[in-house]
């Protein structure tokens, strides 16, 4: 799907535009800048999703309650429970992305490197703020990115998760990737807008070994090209 700058795309979101930043919640978590301090995070952290305010029903019923974001090396994965039917896969080493839905028994293929999807051009500002959180264990700073008028973004981000090998990933063109100013991984991340707040928040962290099967395309499935 196209992205525009986001002062553009937030002010002219639809339900279908809502619906997918659920997963944004998520994938931008995987995609900025990570300053290195252990060894690459290698597991599973699952975010719990809550909305507020005037979202519409259509959305909210298709908002999945949890994201678990799982990584192993070059690859990640992002699923959602009920009532989402599927998960997606990113696996940098071939700049793709594969969306499964398994309802539909399809799996779409993106080009992560596409060239008609444009390159994010805004430039947001960025706040530090001195509050501090706890969350799933690991201290974390608060920044908001303001967009516009109408759409901010609070982030919680906490140095001590590194993933900084996936700070460079083109996911959308660099559209979900988060400004210059930001430092650390988001565990925590809040959109508000003037009708609504969606809200993603880390409640665990399992830092473990994956098996890279997991990270596989399934079988029996139809391949189509986005």
């Amino acid at each position: 799907m196209p992205y525009r700058t986001p002062s553009t795309h937030l002010k002219k979101m639809t339900m279908k535009n809502i619906f997918a930043f659920s997963f944004a919640l998520a994938i931008v978590c995987c995609i900025t800048a990570f300053r290195p301090i252990t060894e690459h995070f290698e597991g599973t952290i699952r975010y719990e999703t809550t909305v507020t305010g005037e979202v519409p029903k259509a959305v909210t019923d298709r908002l999945a309650k949890y994201y678990d974001l799982s990584f192993k090396k070059n690859d990640l994965k992002i699923k959602g429970t009920a009532p989402l039917m599927g998960e997606i896969l990113i696996k940098k080493d071939l700049q793709k992305m594969y969306i499964v839905r398994i309802d539909q028994k399809n799996v779409y293929e993106v080009d992560l490197n596409d060239k008609r999807i444009p390159e994010n051009t805004s430039t947001p500002v960025v706040t530090l703020f001195k509050e501090t959180m706890t969350i799933a264990g690991y201290p974390c700073q608060k920044y908001q990115i303001q967009y516009d008028n109408d759409m901010k973004l609070y982030v919680w981000t906490t140095q001590a998760i590194n993933a900084d090998h996936w700070s460079e990933a083109p996911v959308f063109g660099g559209q979900l990737k988060l400004p210059d100013g930001v430092a650390g991984f988001p565990l925590r991340l809040q959109l508000v807008s003037s009708r609504f707040t969606l809200t993603g928040t880390a409640i665990e962290v399992k830092a473990t070994e994956m098996d890279a099967m997991e990270f596989g395309v399934p079988s029996g499935m139809t391949m189509k090209k986005l």
